[in-house]
């Protein structure tokens, strides 16, 4: 009886352990799966077409309306990248978080190229309620898709550098995401989000809310990496995250299910409390 009870609680603290060392450890991946409409918004009355959302397919053949939605047309796309891929792929986005301080890797051929290219990078888009896109993601726009909580946008102009500071704004609550039809570009996936605008004052200086702080950097030219720690995300069952540069002509999105530290602590209290049982029992 004794030999089974040891055995069974060295199983359980095993378990518990091994447990313990995947949750803290465990990341997410996820692969640029994502393609992204190209759309714009207006009246589109002019071309005959009632009020609401109208969908292409990749030659303009009309598909469907959908008069609940705002005005605009999106084009379906069939190329995962706009121009050359050497320039602008984007491969995976891999998330981390060890309680509230989170780490997010984005990786590409992009990051060696933005500068040559005469490209910025965009913020990082964060959504509370997990990644919910339009079904068929080649029809995937502003107008239509997740609608992002936060932005962790940058403190200061990314041109020529390759390291710097963050801060974490609701959407919410002032400011305004920019698209990609905003940066004055000849070459993008048109109506797409790509940075996030704080409030400012007069001089430019950021006066809206932030709620977090964080870190920027490209490492060896082959990834972009964001650290930055806030607890509230802890709540989120799936966390839904967005990131693309300024011209949108890649575009990875995905959702990451947060590790909560009161229970990677739980499961290491069961796993120390198996090796005590284990320990009285020999005794």
């Amino acid at each position: 009886m004794i030999n089974a009870f040891k055995s069974k609680t060295k199983a359980i603290a095993v378990v518990s352990l091994l447990t313990v060392c995947v949750t803290s450890s465990q990341g997410t991946e996820i692969t640029d799966n994502f393609i992204g409409g190209s759309g714009w918004s207006g009246d589109m009355s002019s071309y005959g077409y009632a009020p609401g959302l109208t969908y292409f397919d990749e030659s303009w053949n009309y598909v469907s309306t959908d008069s609940s939605a705002p005005n605009g047309y999106v084009k379906k796309r069939v190329d995962d990248i706009e121009g050359p891929v050497g320039d602008y792929d984007l491969t995976k986005m891999v998330v981390n978080n060890s309680g509230a301080s989170f780490t997010v890797d984005i990786y590409g051929l992009f990051f060696s190229k933005k500068d040559t290219l005469n490209e910025t990078l965009g913020d990082l888009f964060l959504s509370t309620d997990g990644w919910n896109p339009y079904p068929d993601s080649t029809f995937d726009t502003f107008m239509n898709g997740e609608s992002w909580d936060f932005a962790l946008s940058f403190d200061q102009p990314t041109s020529g550098i390759t390291s710097g500071t963050v801060s974490l704004y609701n959407t919410s609550e002032g400011g305004a995401i920019a698209l990609s039809d905003d940066q004055g570009l000849s070459n993008y996936i048109g109506a797409q989000e790509v940075m996030f605008n704080p409030e400012t004052d007069g001089s430019g200086n950021a006066t809206q809310i932030s709620y977090a702080s964080g870190t920027w950097e490209i490492i060896g030219g082959d990834f972009l990496r964001y650290k930055f720690d806030y607890a509230p995300f802890l709540a989120s069952d799936a966390l839904g995250l967005r990131w693309t540069m300024n011209c949108a002509n890649d575009i990875i999105e995905g959702e990451h299910n947060p590790v909560p530290e009161p229970s990677t602590l739980l499961l290491l209290s069961a796993g120390i409390f198996g090796l005590v049982g284990i320990r009285q029992i020999k005794k």
